[in-house]
């Protein structure tokens, strides 16, 4: 009877620091991808500020940019250029 007892002790153990450490991953699979994610945003934005040559604070020469290449797609030379930047435009919310 002691070595059933010790064998399920050691199987409940095992089963909390499996269940413990799947957790654990999840957890930080998420925060990896939230990280990524973010970083990305940052880095796209920041663009869309350099391309209008604003300041951090100059949210608003970011829509004049925006609003132009919508009103006026076709003025670029490049028109995967210009549909790249108006999809930053709308997920960055400057439309």
């Amino acid at each position: 009877m002691d070595g059933w007892l010790k064998t399920l002790v050691a199987s409940a153990c095992v089963v909390v620091i499996a269940g413990g450490g799947w957790y654990a991953w999840g957890e930080y699979s998420d925060y990896r991808e939230r990280s990524a994610k973010t970083e990305l945003m940052k880095r796209v934005r920041n663009e869309l500020f350099m391309l209008a040559s604003a300041g951090e604070s100059e949210p608003e020469k970011v829509r004049a940019m925006c609003s132009v290449i919508r009103e006026k797609p076709d003025t670029f030379s490049n028109k995967n250029f210009a549909a790249q930047t108006l999809r930053n435009c709308r997920a960055l919310g400057f439309i």
